[in-house]
């Protein structure tokens, strides 16, 4: 705890012995610890759940990175030797072999318990059949995902997924994982970004 904002000023912890409704908090350190504290204060229960189907490098990449924010991520790969190599590389990211153009996997896994369905096979065909199964099944799910994305490379293939309506497309991983986060960010949090050490 760096501080604690009360009627429009900083205070050092020690001064304020009790907290009240309105004050402010100003958390400091590792990523993964404050996202830690952030959800013990706001009462939520674990974290946000995103499938991210393709075991690519950006597929695992994004991943981690989304793992890395205390987010529950479900890595979905068809190879199982691929498979394999992902689950001992990616601490805390669940993988699971399967097929996600399998209407029956899809319901398996409990897609529509997802908050993001993110397609980024090495196969545009698979990432926007995959997107569109999920779309149809949540039509006939009640709360189901909110959120779907697909990578796409081909300008073609870009202009066809808008056409039928996918809701998130992009080419970067940078783009992608900052459109991910942003619609998982907690509610109330100003700035997600490390702050500088200070003597």
């Amino acid at each position: 705890l760096g501080g604690i904002a009360r009627d429009g000023y900083l205070r050092q912890p020690a001064e304020i012995p009790r907290l009240e409704p309105g004050d402010l908090l100003l958390l400091a350190g590792v990523p993964e610890v404050v996202a830690a504290s952030i959800d013990k204060l706001s009462g939520r229960r674990g974290s946000d759940r995103v499938v991210v189907v393709g075991g690519t490098e950006t597929g695992a990449l994004l991943a981690r990175t989304l793992c890395s924010r205390r987010t529950r991520v479900d890595l979905v790969e068809r190879d199982h030797e691929r498979c394999v190599n992902l689950a001992s590389e990616l601490q805390g990211v669940n993988v699971l072999q399967g097929d996600a153009t399998d209407l029956t996997f899809l319901r398996d896994i409990r897609f529509e318990e997802a908050q993001s369905i993110v397609a980024v096979t090495d196969q545009e065909e698979v990432n926007l059949l995959t997107t569109l199964l999920v779309r149809q099944l949540d039509r006939a799910t009640p709360g189901g995902a909110p959120h779907t994305y697909v990578a796409v490379h081909r300008p073609g293939y870009a202009d066809l997924s808008q056409k039928l309506g996918i809701e998130g497309i992009a080419s970067s991983f940078e783009v992608l994982s900052r459109a991910i986060l942003e619609a998982i960010r907690p509610p109330g949090l100003v700035c997600s970004e490390e702050l500088p050490h200070m003597a």
